[in-house]
């Protein structure tokens, strides 16, 4: 009965690990085509996914930033009920051009939520998923704000 018992945990943790790996590959495949829009001289590409994990999200960020270079990185992370929020800063704006933390808090306050973060990285959460689409047209109006 252990023995059953331990190979079902290890059977588990085998597939959630698979899991995690085919959801890194599937978002890291919306990094071919990203869409990059200039804010005050600021690049500034927003991703957007459904149902990944937080872990994947920061390493998507990662990978994003890579890509972009200079600029910013916005992941919306869309599920039943709300949008998780990843922003990444490169290194060379962060806290000087762009700050990754208020950043966050203005697009969680625009979807009903709230977060922060450091200068550089920055989670958050919100609430109103139906307000993505306006939030990605209106990216520029919303940080301005």
């Amino acid at each position: 009965m252990v023995k059953s018992a331990e190979k079902i945990v290890e059977e588990t943790k085998d597939m959630s690990k698979k899991l995690k790996s085919l959801e890194e590959k599937l978002a890291n495949s919306k990094l071919e085509n990203i869409d990059i829009k200039i804010v005050d001289g600021l690049k500034i590409a927003i991703i957007l996914n459904k149902n990944l994990q937080n872990e994947v999200l920061r390493n998507l960020s990662d990978t994003a930033i890579e890509k972009v270079g200079s600029g910013v990185v916005i992941i919306l992370n869309q599920t039943d009920s709300n949008v998780g929020i990843v922003v990444r800063v490169s290194k060379d704006m962060a806290g000087k051009n762009a700050n990754a933390g208020n950043i966050a808090k203005k697009i969680a306050r625009y979807l009903g939520g709230s977060g922060g973060g450091r200068p550089d990285f920055a989670q958050a959460g919100g609430k109103d998923t139906e307000k993505i689409p306006s939030l990605v047209e209106n990216i520029e109006e919303i940080l301005k704000s």
